[in-house]
């Protein structure tokens, strides 16, 4: 809980004086009262004028009110974008909506389309190979065997 507060003197040695004499010193009071350990934080300035403070406050100002213009500005601008997308989410559900609507005609179609290939069932065959007996692929891989061995036999 600092407080900035300034003094002027007529004279700069009683200035200087009441600087030195009460820098450090407890505030004081009641004991049991709220500033009663607080204490005097004093300091002479010197070359100081008061047209100083009034720059300086006025600098201070400034930078403030300029930092409120761009928390504004910052503010604005996330709430236009808010808006924005909240717009583009509105047309894009409407667009969707739209859609869906020609999607369920689109099914309901097919949908009966599929309810009556369902009622023309159409049995197919398929050709098989036949059975092969073990005794008659016996005498195949014995075929197969002589085949290729007279092959090799003539490439070799």
């Amino acid at each position: 809980m600092f407080t900035e507060g300034w003094v002027e003197f007529k004279d700069r040695r009683i200035a200087k004086a009441v600087a030195r004499s009460l820098n450090g010193q407890i505030l004081g009071g009641k004991k049991r009262g709220y500033y009663h350990d607080d204490l005097w934080n004093i300091k002479y300035l010197r070359k100081f004028k008061w047209g100083h403070i009034s720059e300086k406050l006025a600098y201070e100002k400034a930078a403030r009110e300029q930092k409120m213009r761009t928390e504004i500005s910052q503010a604005k601008k996330e709430a236009n974008f808010y808006i924005e997308n909240v717009e583009k989410s509105k047309v894009i559900d409407a667009i969707e909506k739209r859609k869906g609507k020609k999607h369920k005609m689109v099914d309901s179609q097919s949908e009966l389309n599929k309810n009556l290939k369902a009622a023309k069932v159409v049995n197919k065959e398929f050709r098989q190979r036949k059975v092969v007996r073990d005794a008659e692929r016996k005498t195949m891989a014995g075929k197969s065997q002589s085949i290729s061995s007279s092959v090799l036999s003539k490439v070799f």
